[in-house]
Parts: C-alpha cells; sequence; structure tokens
C-alpha cells in the first residue's frame, strides 16, 4: 500500500501567505467555500484547497508574492498524516 504525504497549513499560513483577515477565512470556512479539518481546537487545511479557494482572487501574473518567511511568523505547511484529522462541516 502507498501512502501519500498531504502538505498542511494552518490559519497564520493563510493569513499571512495571501493578506487576508482570520475572518476572511473564517467565514469561507463556514460558508463551505474552503474545507478545513479541526486538530484540536485548531484549524488546519491542505494547501491545494487553499490554493484553489484564493486562486479566483490572484494577482495578474497568477502568482502570489511568498510572504511566508518574512521573519518570526509561524511557519508554512505542516506534514502530518490524515488519521488525526476530522473534516469540519454541518455537525
Amino acid at each position: 500500500m502507498t501512502q501519500t504525504t498531504t502538505q498542511w497549513v494552518d490559519l497564520s499560513y493563510i493569513t499571512i501567505r495571501f493578506q487576508v483577515h482570520e475572518n476572511t477565512v473564517y467565514r469561507a470556512i463556514h460558508a463551505n467555500r474552503l474545507p478545513a479539518y479541526r486538530v484540536g481546537r485548531r484549524f488546519r487545511f491542505r494547501i491545494e484547497d487553499v490554493e484553489a479557494w484564493a486562486q479566483p482572487y490572484a494577482p495578474v501574473s497568477g502568482e502570489w508574492p511568498d510572504r511566508t518567511h518574512t521573519g518570526d511568523e509561524p511557519t508554512g505547511p505542516i506534514e502530518t498524516g490524515e488519521a488525526a484529522l476530522h473534516q469540519t462541516g454541518g455537525e
């Protein structure tokens, strides 16, 4: 059996990378526009879901500037297994 590794990010990664407020991300989650997974009390996001959510808002160049490594902000992607994650939804 082949196990694939999914790249996961947290809320701070999204707010820094795409320069959006936390509330913008929370609204997208609750409107089911951005799939989110809960780990304890925190949300985690698959990087491919985040990129798909942000694509309609991309700059004219189509490329988002990399703002994830500007100093003492939280680090970027989180590697973890899917077994520990629970998708949020209409629960």
